[in-house]
């Protein structure tokens, strides 16, 4: 039982982790198209 729940936990995590590397790259990537833009 503890297994299971370390393995969702372990899941989630990263989950959560992939989603903030993607709105990370994201957010620098309009940034720099951004900037490219103006500049």
């Amino acid at each position: 039982m503890i297994f299971v729940f370390y393995l969702c936990i372990m899941h989630y995590l990263c989950i959560m982790h992939y989603l903030f590397v993607v709105f990370i790259l994201k957010n620098y990537h309009w940034q720099n198209y951004h900037w490219q833009n103006y500049h």
